[in-house]
């Protein structure tokens, strides 16, 4: 099941593209980790109550 934050599939595709594309704060309530991750794909997608 694709996980998508502004039209972007946050787990299918390689982190830096994803970063690229999406900015420090893509939504009020979600955090990106700015850590490089081994996989090369982002590991994890916080997301808090507003």
């Amino acid at each position: 099941m694709p996980v998508v934050i502004r039209d972007v599939d946050v787990f299918g595709y390689p982190e830096h593209e994803v970063l690229d594309v999406l900015t420090a704060s893509p939504h009020p309530s979600v955090t990106l980790p700015r850590a490089a991750s081994p996989t090369g794909y982002l590991a994890e997608v916080r997301v808090a109550a507003v």
